[in-house]
Parts: structure tokens; C-alpha cells; sequence
């Protein structure tokens, strides 16, 4: 169900962050940057979040709720009559046991749909406040282009492994790197910075590994005047 999709989507974005194998919490950040992955999230509005302390009933009947009135504000439901009837039946069933229970359906409703809004914008929209800037970061190498064993095009993210063995990270915590002098990788795992001027641009493009490759999305690109990896 749609909805189901779109909470995974809140709980993974809003733990993904911290991890141990990320340069937040290592020494590449302290010692060799001075941009931190944080700083290319734009700062939005926060939300308590109000579902953390619902119990797993209510958080079901919830998404029902949610899943229900999705369909009605898309019109899905415009050419079958009978089953809209049903559907608005449930809806208001789903809200006087939720009333019930001290909780006003609607209005979690509308805070769901403002902390995804908030979630699309926080993690897939560049700060402009870090761009056109002169930057130093620290990361880990997506090769995208060889020129012979030298990596001239890459994703540059903030945690090893990432678009490999796990989910590409948001587009605003990817960075499209164009290294025209190229550089032979050591291994995806091997810690690196990267220097130069980061712009906003969305972007497309195929993550190359051992085993294949995948799609990735990117709304940061930067022409490196310097990339190294870390002794």
C-alpha cells in the first residue's frame, strides 16, 4: 500500500543520517574537511513527530485512514460509485474509533502529509547557502567513468558502501564529481576528499561496481580541482 511505502520512507530518511561507517562520526570530517554532510541539507521547519508514541492499533487503522483518503483526493475512486460509498464508510468508521481514542484522524492526516512534504524538501532540494563555493569534504568513491584504471567521473557519498550494498542516500547527500585528471581507486571502502567549487544541478547516472550497476540521483556536482585519498 502506498501509504505503508511513503512512513518507511519518513523512518528511513530520518535515521539514515548516523551510522558508524559514515564521515560524520569519523576522522576524514574532523581532521580533513571544512564542509561537514549536514551542511548540504537545506534547513526546513521541524514537526514533532506525533505517531512515535501511538500504539501499533492505532498506527494501523491509521494508515488505512491515510491510504483511504489518498484515494479519494485523487479522484481513483470517481468511476465506481458503490465502491466510494465504501471507501467514505471506512473513513469515517476508521475516525470515530480513532476519536475514541482521544486522536483526531484528520488532522494526523494533514501533519503526515506535511512531514513528508517537509522530508522531500529537506532531503531532495540543494542548501543555497553552500553553493558556488570553494569546498573541502570528506567521502567515499561511486565510480561512474575509468579512463584506463583512473576514475575521472564518480558519486561521492558520505557513507562506504552506500548505493552498493544499501539504498542510494537522498540526492542532496550525493555529489556528482567530474575529475578530469583522474584518479586510480583504491577501493570502494578507501576514504577520500574531494576540493573545489559545488553547484546545483540534478543529475542521473549510473553507479559502476564489482557486481553491476545501479541508478543514482544527485542534486550537487562539483568539477574537483583536487581529490585524494586518505593515507
Amino acid at each position: 500500500m502506498k501509504i505503508k511505502v511513503l512512513i518507511a520512507l519518513l523512518v528511513a530518511l530520518t535515521g539514515y543520517l548516523m551510522t558508524s561507517n559514515s564521515v560524520h562520526s569519523s576522522n576524514i570530517q574532523k581532521n580533513n574537511a571544512d564542509l561537514n554532510w549536514d551542511a548540504l541539507i537545506k534547513p526546513t521547519k521541524e514537526i514533532q513527530n506525533p505517531f512515535e508514541d501511538l500504539s501499533y492499533e492505532n498506527i494501523t487503522l491509521l494508515r488505512e485512514y491515510a491510504g483511504f483518503q489518498d484515494a479519494i483526493k485523487t479522484g481513483d475512486l470517481d468511476s465506481d460509485p458503490k465502491y466510494s460509498d465504501y471507501i467514505n464508510n471506512q473513513v469515517h468508521k476508521i475516525a470515530d474509533v480513532l476519536l475514541d481514542e482521544g486522536l483526531d484522524a484528520n488532522k494526523l492526516y494533514d501533519l503526515r502529509n506535511e512531514m513528508i512534504t517537509l522530508n522531500e524538501e529537506r532531503f531532495y532540494t540543494p542548501n543555497p547557502k553552500v553553493l558556488d563555493k570553494n569546498w573541502k569534504l570528506g567521502g567515499y568513491m561511486v565510480p561512474i567513468d575509468f579512463e584506463g584504471l583512473s576514475v575521472t567521473k564518480f558519486f561521492l557519498v558520505p557513507i562506504a558502501g552506500q548505493c552498493i550494498h544499501t539504498p542510494a542516500p537522498p540526492a542532496n547527500q550525493i555529489i556528482l564529481v567530474n575529475y578530469p585528471e583522474g584518479i586510480v581507486m583504491s577501493s570502494l571502502e578507501a576514504p577520500l576528499f574531494i576540493e573545489g567549487t559545488l553547484q546545483s544541478e540534478l543529475n542521473i547516472d549510473q553507479g559502476n561496481y564489482y557486481d553491476g550497476t545501479n541508478s543514482v540521483e544527485s542534486i550537487y556536482h562539483m568539477t574537483a580541482t583536487n581529490v585524494a585519498f586518505l593515507n
